[in-house]
């Protein structure tokens, strides 16, 4: 079955986790075989994979590669990182042409970060193969917060979460992605990041103070959006139209770490 042909858009996930430990070798496993099974619903399969730790660059190399073969043979031991690509059909640029991504890895700050993007050609944002995709992945470990957005692929949404800034960013955006890099982690387990069409939220989180209330009480008074319990998270939805307007009341009120007032005139864009 040919792979269908890709989109000019993308859903990124990211999910975060704090612990001074980093992941044993058997997450590393539990992540690939889930984005394995992943690319598979997608009808697609793995083409690179990229490793950092004891014999590994980090660098990307092909899934038939000695390497790869190595890596996966070994269960996966001695990383504190992985990732994995799928490329679009006849390309070999797994660094800009990838069609699915997922990279899960800890650093000695102690993050654990996963982040998957998938283009939608293969799979809508907030379609069955989304949903089914989102709770897949809020099980594979104990996370603390996430969230789910929409952009273009031109923009590179996935460097959202991974708080790297481009060129394709507005200043505004660099901004934000600078707030939350100066954030501590404890402080990033209190409050949310941002509001995204999906943001996930623990009890911490939802008990921060809005204007007098906590963030769970305005959320259930905030018409079109819902918040659903997924385990010892909870999933708060918000249409796309209704994000900035609620990035701006929490903003504001100062229940969110990365936030700027926007400039009068100048251009927003809903992912940030």
């Amino acid at each position: 079955m040919p792979t269908p042909p890709p989109s000019h858009f993308e859903w990124v996930i990211g999910l975060h986790a704090y612990t001074q430990s980093p992941p044993p070798n058997k997450a590393f496993a539990r992540f690939y075989a889930v984005t394995c099974n992943m690319a598979a619903r997608f009808g697609v399969a793995l083409t690179h994979f990229g490793a950092e730790g004891s014999g590994y660059s980090g660098k990307f190399v092909n899934s038939s590669s000695p390497t790869a073969k190595h890596l996966v043979a070994s269960r996966f031991s001695d990383i504190t990182s992985l990732s994995c690509v799928v490329n679009a059909e006849g390309s070999d640029a797994p660094a800009f042409d990838r069609i699915v991504s997922a990279s899960f890895g800890w650093t000695p700050l102690g993050e654990l970060l996963l982040c998957v993007g998938v283009n939608e050609g293969l799979s809508a944002f907030l379609s069955q193969s989304f949903e089914s995709t989102l709770s897949t992945l809020l099980d594979t470990e104990d996370w603390c917060f996430g969230y789910c957005l929409r952009d273009s692929v031109a923009r590179r949404p996935r460097f959202q979460v991974l708080s790297i800034g481009t060129d394709t960013f507005t200043e505004e955006e660099l901004q934000l992605i600078q707030q939350w890099d100066d954030s501590m982690f404890s402080e990033r387990t209190r409050r949310p990041r941002s509001v995204y069409p999906i943001t996930i939220l623990n009890e911490t989180q939802l008990n921060c103070r809005v204007n007098g209330g906590t963030l769970e009480q305005f959320i259930q008074r905030t018409t079109g959006t819902t918040l659903t319990r997924v385990g010892k998270l909870s999933v708060w939805r918000v249409p796309e139209l209704q994000v900035q307007r609620l990035r701006d009341t929490l903003g504001t009120a100062g229940a969110l770490i990365a936030y700027v007032p926007p400039t009068p005139g100048s251009p927003t864009s809903t992912p940030r």
